[in-house]
Protein backbone atom coordinates (compact mmCIF):
# COMPACT_ATOMS: atom_id res chain seq x y z
CA UNK A 1 0.00 0.00 0.00
CA UNK A 2 2.61 2.35 0.77
CA UNK A 3 4.04 2.01 -2.79
CA UNK A 4 0.79 2.91 -4.23
CA UNK A 5 0.54 6.15 -2.06
CA UNK A 6 4.30 6.72 -3.21
CA UNK A 7 3.47 5.71 -7.04
CA UNK A 8 0.22 8.47 -6.70
CA UNK A 9 2.34 10.83 -5.13
CA UNK A 10 5.18 10.43 -7.56
CA UNK A 11 2.74 11.09 -10.46
CA UNK A 12 0.82 14.08 -9.27
CA UNK A 13 3.96 15.73 -8.97
CA UNK A 14 4.97 15.31 -12.41
CA UNK A 15 2.49 17.19 -14.52
CA UNK A 16 3.28 19.27 -17.40
CA UNK A 17 2.24 22.75 -16.78
CA UNK A 18 0.13 24.61 -18.89
CA UNK A 19 2.36 26.71 -21.65
CA UNK A 20 5.52 24.61 -21.11
CA UNK A 21 7.97 24.30 -24.12
CA UNK A 22 8.83 21.34 -25.52
CA UNK A 23 12.25 20.24 -23.86
CA UNK A 24 10.27 20.79 -20.36
CA UNK A 25 6.99 18.10 -21.52
CA UNK A 26 9.58 15.72 -22.96
CA UNK A 27 11.84 15.55 -19.26
CA UNK A 28 8.06 15.36 -17.08
CA UNK A 29 6.50 13.03 -19.38
CA UNK A 30 10.55 11.03 -19.56
CA UNK A 31 10.10 11.00 -15.48
CA UNK A 32 6.86 9.65 -15.78
CA UNK A 33 7.57 6.97 -17.37
CA UNK A 34 10.29 6.06 -15.40
CA UNK A 35 7.90 6.04 -12.41
CA UNK A 36 5.18 3.80 -14.09
CA UNK A 37 8.20 1.60 -15.04
CA UNK A 38 9.72 1.43 -11.16
CA UNK A 39 6.63 1.08 -9.94
CA UNK A 40 6.10 -2.41 -12.09
CA UNK A 41 9.46 -3.48 -11.20
CA UNK A 42 8.71 -2.86 -7.73
CA UNK A 43 5.63 -4.80 -7.82
CA UNK A 44 6.61 -7.97 -9.45
CA UNK A 45 10.08 -8.00 -7.06
CA UNK A 46 7.74 -8.09 -4.70
CA UNK A 47 5.50 -10.54 -5.56
CA UNK A 48 8.80 -12.69 -6.77
CA UNK A 49 10.60 -12.82 -3.44
CA UNK A 50 7.42 -13.55 -1.30
CA UNK A 51 7.47 -16.86 -3.87
CA UNK A 52 10.81 -17.04 -3.27
CA UNK A 53 10.87 -17.01 0.78
CA UNK A 54 8.13 -19.38 0.38
CA UNK A 55 9.80 -22.02 -1.20
CA UNK A 56 13.32 -21.66 0.71
CA UNK A 57 11.05 -21.72 3.91
CA UNK A 58 9.80 -25.13 2.94
CA UNK A 59 13.30 -26.54 3.12
CA UNK A 60 13.78 -24.80 6.63
CA UNK A 61 14.47 -26.61 10.24
CA UNK A 62 12.32 -24.79 13.08
CA UNK A 63 12.67 -21.85 12.02
CA UNK A 64 16.44 -21.87 12.36
CA UNK A 65 19.44 -21.83 10.50
CA UNK A 66 19.51 -25.63 9.22
CA UNK A 67 17.90 -26.27 6.17
CA UNK A 68 17.34 -30.34 5.29
CA UNK A 69 15.54 -32.31 2.42
CA UNK A 70 13.53 -35.47 2.49
CA UNK A 71 14.74 -37.81 -0.56
CA UNK A 72 14.07 -41.18 -1.23
CA UNK A 73 15.28 -42.46 2.34
CA UNK A 74 13.87 -43.45 5.47
CA UNK A 75 13.03 -40.54 7.29
CA UNK A 76 15.12 -39.27 10.29
CA UNK A 77 18.36 -40.99 8.58
CA UNK A 78 21.77 -39.33 9.68
CA UNK A 79 24.01 -38.46 7.82
CA UNK A 80 22.74 -39.09 4.95
CA UNK A 81 23.42 -35.68 2.10
CA UNK A 82 20.13 -35.18 -0.07
CA UNK A 83 20.72 -33.21 -3.13
CA UNK A 84 17.11 -31.70 -4.24
CA UNK A 85 16.14 -31.12 -7.66
CA UNK A 86 13.85 -28.55 -7.85
CA UNK A 87 13.31 -26.64 -10.98
CA UNK A 88 10.94 -24.00 -9.25
CA UNK A 89 13.29 -22.60 -6.67
CA UNK A 90 15.65 -22.29 -10.06
CA UNK A 91 13.07 -20.61 -12.24
CA UNK A 92 12.50 -18.14 -8.80
CA UNK A 93 15.73 -17.54 -8.12
CA UNK A 94 16.82 -16.65 -11.76
CA UNK A 95 13.83 -14.15 -12.43
CA UNK A 96 14.33 -12.36 -8.92
CA UNK A 97 17.65 -11.76 -10.44
CA UNK A 98 16.80 -10.46 -13.60
CA UNK A 99 13.96 -8.17 -12.02
CA UNK A 100 16.97 -7.04 -9.79
CA UNK A 101 18.65 -6.58 -12.84
CA UNK A 102 16.27 -4.24 -14.15
CA UNK A 103 15.74 -2.17 -11.14
CA UNK A 104 19.55 -1.62 -10.94
CA UNK A 105 19.09 -0.54 -14.98
CA UNK A 106 16.24 1.56 -14.60
CA UNK A 107 18.31 3.90 -12.19
CA UNK A 108 20.70 4.70 -14.34
CA UNK A 109 20.11 7.19 -17.10
CA UNK A 110 20.27 6.50 -20.58
CA UNK A 111 23.35 8.66 -22.53
CA UNK A 112 23.50 8.70 -25.84
CA UNK A 113 26.14 10.89 -28.02
CA UNK A 114 24.97 12.63 -31.44
CA UNK A 115 27.47 13.12 -34.26
CA UNK A 116 26.46 16.18 -36.31
CA UNK A 117 28.10 18.59 -38.82
CA UNK A 118 31.48 17.85 -39.01
CA UNK A 119 31.28 15.68 -36.15
CA UNK A 120 33.88 17.77 -34.13
CA UNK A 121 32.25 18.10 -31.19
CA UNK A 122 29.61 15.57 -30.36
CA UNK A 123 25.98 16.44 -28.73
CA UNK A 124 25.90 14.77 -25.30
CA UNK A 125 21.81 14.30 -23.78
CA UNK A 126 19.94 11.80 -22.19
CA UNK A 127 17.05 10.03 -24.50
CA UNK A 128 14.99 6.91 -24.29
CA UNK A 129 16.17 5.80 -27.21
CA UNK A 130 18.73 6.71 -30.95
CA UNK A 131 15.46 8.42 -32.38
CA UNK A 132 14.63 11.10 -29.55
CA UNK A 133 18.27 11.55 -29.39
CA UNK A 134 18.94 12.60 -32.63
CA UNK A 135 15.68 14.61 -32.71
CA UNK A 136 17.34 16.46 -29.28
CA UNK A 137 20.18 17.13 -30.82
CA UNK A 138 18.79 18.61 -33.95
CA UNK A 139 16.75 21.11 -31.96
CA UNK A 140 19.94 21.97 -30.13
CA UNK A 141 22.21 22.09 -32.81
CA UNK A 142 19.11 23.68 -35.68
CA UNK A 143 20.92 23.46 -39.24
CA UNK A 144 23.50 21.17 -38.36
CA UNK A 145 23.20 17.79 -40.37
CA UNK A 146 22.59 14.66 -37.37
CA UNK A 147 24.47 11.89 -38.83
CA UNK A 148 24.36 9.03 -35.73
CA UNK A 149 23.47 8.77 -32.20
CA UNK A 150 25.47 5.82 -30.09
CA UNK A 151 25.20 5.15 -26.99
CA UNK A 152 27.55 5.94 -24.11
CA UNK A 153 29.36 3.55 -21.81
CA UNK A 154 28.85 2.39 -18.57
CA UNK A 155 30.06 5.30 -17.11
CA UNK A 156 28.72 8.05 -19.16
CA UNK A 157 31.47 8.22 -21.31
CA UNK A 158 32.06 9.01 -25.32
CA UNK A 159 34.31 5.95 -26.11
CA UNK A 160 36.11 5.81 -29.76
CA UNK A 161 37.42 2.53 -31.34
CA UNK A 162 40.49 1.92 -33.15
CA UNK A 163 40.41 -0.16 -36.26
CA UNK A 164 43.90 -1.06 -38.45
CA UNK A 165 43.08 -2.75 -41.82
CA UNK A 166 40.66 -5.78 -40.40
CA UNK A 167 37.16 -4.80 -39.79
CA UNK A 168 36.19 -4.16 -36.41
CA UNK A 169 34.22 -6.12 -34.08
CA UNK A 170 31.72 -5.93 -32.18
CA UNK A 171 33.13 -5.20 -28.55
CA UNK A 172 30.41 -6.65 -26.78
CA UNK A 173 29.70 -9.88 -28.31
CA UNK A 174 32.74 -10.26 -31.19
CA UNK A 175 30.65 -10.70 -34.37
CA UNK A 176 31.36 -8.43 -37.54
CA UNK A 177 29.52 -5.32 -38.18
CA UNK A 178 27.84 -3.30 -40.69
CA UNK A 179 29.38 -0.17 -40.81
CA UNK A 180 29.15 3.49 -42.83
CA UNK A 181 31.24 6.14 -43.29
CA UNK A 182 31.07 9.53 -41.53
CA UNK A 183 32.32 13.11 -42.53
CA UNK A 184 35.12 13.12 -40.53
CA UNK A 185 38.17 11.33 -42.53
CA UNK A 186 38.57 7.93 -41.45
CA UNK A 187 35.45 7.53 -39.31
CA UNK A 188 32.89 4.69 -38.87
CA UNK A 189 29.66 3.82 -37.54
CA UNK A 190 29.50 0.32 -36.80
CA UNK A 191 26.15 -1.46 -35.76
CA UNK A 192 26.07 -5.16 -34.48
CA UNK A 193 23.17 -7.54 -35.16
CA UNK A 194 23.21 -7.44 -31.18
CA UNK A 195 22.07 -3.98 -31.57
CA UNK A 196 24.66 -2.58 -30.11
CA UNK A 197 26.72 0.24 -31.68
CA UNK A 198 29.89 2.42 -31.50
CA UNK A 199 32.17 5.06 -33.52
CA UNK A 200 35.53 3.64 -34.82
CA UNK A 201 38.57 5.58 -36.29
CA UNK A 202 42.16 4.81 -37.59
CA UNK A 203 44.16 3.57 -34.85
CA UNK A 204 46.58 6.37 -35.51
CA UNK A 205 44.10 9.02 -34.48
CA UNK A 206 43.32 10.74 -31.37
CA UNK A 207 40.64 9.20 -29.59
CA UNK A 208 39.95 11.84 -26.93
CA UNK A 209 37.28 14.56 -28.58
CA UNK A 210 35.29 16.96 -26.55
CA UNK A 211 32.32 16.45 -25.69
Amino acid sequence: MMLKYLHEAALASLVVPEGADKATEREILRRRQQVEAQWSLACRAILMLKSLHADVSALRVDDGDGFQGTGNCEYGHEGVEVTLDWPNLAVLTDETKTILDEVAASDVPKVWFVLHGDCSVPHRCEAEDREEAMEICAEAHPGSKVHVAVPSDAHGEFVLYGYGEEMVHCPLCGSRTEFGELPRDGWQVHVCRCNHSFIAVPEDEETEVES
